[in-house]
Formats: structure tokens, C-alpha cells, sequence
């Protein structure tokens, strides 16, 4: 990753790092302990690394890294609260390196001041919620299954809701575990495990896109490969096209990257099922996955009631890096203030958001949809060889009952 941002144009280098947890494997590939010190010194044994310090005056990564937690900061698939052991040991680090570095939190509307495991900030055009989907979740599948809590849902639901800035066009929402339930190994882990809440929650973004005239972005780890989901506003009509497994297309839009440096899984496991969590992009493999997001001006072009009409609009590009080079890159936009008399016409105070578009791919689709028809060639070409030997043999058969007959 420091080689990628290194070769970047300064102007086009981030401003920052969002790392969305499991910065230490305390259980991988054994635990050693759970007191406070065991899990210092895990904190210690990462910064440490040569990634992390080098000789001189130019640190190795020379980048602000703003960060939530997930399970092995504490647990795998921790989902027991903050006063059970070993959170408290768990969080006692967490807290000295991460979280006193992090951006403050708002004492409103609903964050107590001694909280500080999630929290919004604003850079540039954009708006950011860290949500903390480990510390406040209960027991998943259930009717009143929580993964954020009550205090921090309120929170995230008045952030949605919130106007922002003019200059500001863009909400996103970082999550330690995807929101889509396409990964059906490990799912009730996830916000698959909360789906009540998760359509709380998405019903506010589909709201907050409509009413307020901006964009909501999905970002999340956990999973060691990468997934790009989106997530249609059932308001809306869609034609069964619009809705098939790797399309661009419109909706909100997750991003699911992972691992930055651990291994992948050997195992495909994540698959579109129904309508409502569209798959856009499934690459699994690469043991260095990141995504890099920029954000610009330009003129996009919109049709509006049967005309085209050129609309100046904040685009942001998402590109995937695998192994340190580029494998995938998407664009969203969403159209400037002054959108809205070009749209006269629609009689609408914020047009329908235009659909994402695929920039460019440099993987093989790895989808299911491709998986199955990979699969289906295979059996194809595993039947013809056993049709053909099957023939050669039958063949090899008469030929020895001829001789056998002409020798009688």
C-alpha cells in the first residue's frame, strides 16, 4: 500500500486512512493470553514491523490512519458486550493507540462524551460515521437483534437525517462488517445477522438520498476478499435486468475490501440471492486488497424527461488495488447545488441518482453467476472424456470378439 500512495501525484494522494478493524489477530494463530498486556503487546509486535518504522526522517507509512474495531481486536465473532472479559483488557490499547488519535466526538445528539467508539467527522466534500458494530451488538437472529445499540442507532439515524454543508455531497457510513448478506458462510456475524436494524438503517439512507440531495457510500472490511454490492431503493421501478448479479446500476453502494496484508480464503462464499443485495463485483483473491476513493468536479451527463442536459456534479471514483496494482475502478455521482433548475422540467426538488459506472476491470468475472458456468464447462469437458473413453474402450471390446471370432 506504501508503494501504491507513494507513486501517486501529490495532489492525488489521500488525505487519510480509514482502517475498518482487525488491526491485530489476537487469536490467530493462537491466543497466548487475555490480560492487558498480552494484547499491548500484540498492539507493539504490529508497530514495530519494518511496514510501520524505518530509519531516517521519512516514516514507512506516512499517512493519518483513523480507525474502528472488529472481533480479533478482542475476540473472533465478539458479540458479548463491553463488560465481559476480555473486553476490558482488549479495549484498554485499542483505546491508547487508536481511539485518543481519533477525530473528538460530538457531544450531540445521542454520543455520551466518555464515548468515543464511534463518532462523524467532515473532511473536504464529504461526511464520515465510524460505526462500532462490536462493543454495543446482542445475540444476532433475533426479532430485536442489535448491532449497534440503541444510543448509537439514534445517532446514526440523526446523522442521516442531518443537512450538511453545501459543499458537502457525500455521506459515508464505515462499518467493521459488510452490511450485504451475499456472504453466506459467517453471515449472522455480519449486519446479515440484523436485518431488521439493517432496514432501518437503509430505509434513512434511501431518505436522506431522496430528500436531501446527496450520495450515502458503504464502506466495510472483515471478509478477506473484496465485494461490491449495491442495494436498490424499493421506491423505485426496475426492469429484471437492472437487477441481475454483476451489474452497475443504481442503489446504495457498499464496499467491502479486505485483507491489507493476512491471508485470503480459499473458498468462494459470497453469492447474490435475491433483489434486494445486488452483486456489482466479486474478486476473492489477493492477499493485499485495499480501495483507494477520490473525489472530484466535472460534468456529467444526465437525461432529463426524454433530453440530455450536461450537469456539473461531485464524482467519486472507488479503485480496487489488489496486490498493489489496479484491478477494478467505479464511479457514482451526484449532481451540485443549482442541479435543481436544470431538473425543473422533472417537477422533482432532487432527480433520480445516476446509476454507477464500471471504469475499468482488469479481473475475470469471479461472480457466481460465472463460478456456476466455470463449474458447468468443467463437468461438460470431464463428460466428453469419459463419453470418449467409454467409446475407445467398446471400440478396444469388438475389436478382441472379432479376432476372437475369426480364430474359431
Amino acid at each position: 500500500m506504501t508503494e501504491t500512495v507513494s507513486k501517486l501525484p501529490s495532489l492525488l494522494r489521500p488525505a487519510f486512512m480509514l482502517f475498518l478493524g482487525d488491526f491485530i489477530y489476537i487469536d490467530v494463530p493462537q491466543r497466548f493470553g487475555s490480560s492487558v498486556s498480552h494484547y499491548r503487546s500484540e498492539y507493539r509486535r504490529v508497530y514495530s514491523s519494518p511496514s510501520w518504522y524505518s530509519h531516517g526522517d521519512n516514516p514507512a507509512i506516512d499517512l493519518p490512519w483513523i480507525h474502528t474495531l472488529d472481533d480479533h481486536e478482542i475476540e473472533n465473532d465478539w458479540s458479548k458486550g463491553n463488560n465481559t472479559a476480555p473486553y476490558l483488557a482488549a479495549a484498554d490499547p485499542y483505546i491508547h493507540y487508536h481511539v485518543s488519535v481519533n477525530p473528538p466526538i460530538p457531544a450531540t445528539p445521542f454520543a455520551k462524551p466518555e464515548n468515543t467508539t464511534y463518532f462523524s467527522f467532515i473532511n473536504g466534500p464529504a461526511s464520515f460515521f465510524m460505526l462500532d458494530t462490536r462493543t454495543y451488538r446482542s445475540e444476532p437472529a433475533q426479532p430485536d437483534s442489535t448491532i449497534l445499540g440503541s444510543a448509537q442507532l439514534q445517532s446514526l439515524l440523526a446523522y442521516l437525517s442531518r443537512p450538511e454543508p453545501a459543499e458537502v455531497r457525500w455521506k459515508i457510513v464505515a462499518s467493521s462488517v459488510p452490511f450485504t448478506k451475499n456472504w453466506r458462510v459467517g453471515t449472522t456475524d455480519t449486519w446479515g445477522g440484523f436485518l431488521n436494524e439493517r432496514r432501518t438503517v437503509f430505509e434513512a439512507m434511501w431518505r436522506a438520498e431522496r430528500e436531501l440531495g446527496i450520495r450515502i457510500i458503504l464502506l466495510s472490511g472483515d471478509r478477506h476478499e473484496f465485494g461490491a454490492t449495491r442495494f436498490p431503493d424499493p421506491t423505485f421501478d426496475y426492469t429484471p435486468d437492472e437487477l441481475l448479479p454483476d451489474t452497475a446500476g443504481e442503489g446504495l453502494h457498499e464496499f467491502s475490501v479486505g485483507p491489507l496484508s493476512m491471508f485470503y480464503l480459499p473458498i468462494r462464499t459470497y453469492h447474490q440471492t435475491d433483489n434486494e443485495d445486488v452483486t456489482v463485483k466479486y474478486i476473492p483473491t489477493g492477499n493485499t486488497k485495499y480501495g483507494l476513493i477520490d473525489i472530484d468536479i466535472r460534468d456529467e451527463t444526465v437525461l432529463i424527461s426524454g433530453r440530455t442536459a450536461t450537469v456539473p456534479s461531485s464524482v467519486l471514483t472507488y479503485s480496487l488495488y489488489v496486490d498493489n496494482d489496479v484491478a477494478w475502478k467505479y464511479s457514482l455521482s451526484v449532481p451540485l447545488p443549482g442541479y435543481e433548475d436544470v431538473a425543473s422540467a422533472a417537477s422533482v426538488r432532487h432527480p433520480r441518482l445516476l446509476p454507477g459506472k464500471v471504469l475499468e476491470d482488469n479481473r475475470e468475472l469471479v461472480g457466481w453467476s460465472a463460478q456456476l458456468r466455470a463449474v458447468l464447462s468443467q463437468v461438460e469437458e470431464v463428460r466428453g472424456q469419459l463419453v470418449n473413453q467409454f467409446r475407445a474402450q467398446v471400440s478396444k471390446l469388438l475389436d478382441r470378439t472379432g479376432t476372437a471370432e475369426r480364430l474359431d
